[in-house]
């Protein structure tokens, strides 16, 4: 590659790059995940927040997950719903665990 090609392609990125610059602040200020917000105006506690299996062992998740794929084209949910369901196994392993921990110790 020539010394002037290579400034040209320099040139039109940094010309493609301000173009785009809004774009660019939208998507960072979009990205930030604000700590500074007070109690009053956060519509949930921490707590609410905690990973678990649902009630219903995931059926209504993995139903609305196959639902929304059948109409999504190019989207299949079977890589979510699996990976929900180890993550499931996995805390069940955790929890079980941990009782069992608190269990010899006491």
């Amino acid at each position: 590659m020539s010394r002037g090609s290579s400034g040209s392609c320099l040139s039109a990125f940094l010309k493609v790059l301000l173009s785009n610059a809004e774009l660019a602040r939208l998507s960072k200020d979009l990205a930030i995940l604000r700590c500074d917000l007070p109690s009053y105006m956060v519509p949930f506690a921490p707590d609410d927040l905690i990973f678990e299996k649902p009630e219903d062992g995931g059926e209504k998740f993995t139903s609305l997950l196959t639902a929304i794929s059948a109409y999504a084209e190019g989207f299949s949910a079977d890589t979510i719903i699996r990976r929900a369901l180890y993550l499931w196994k996995k805390l069940e392993k955790q929890n079980t665990y941990t009782v069992h921990q608190k269990l010899l110790s006491a």
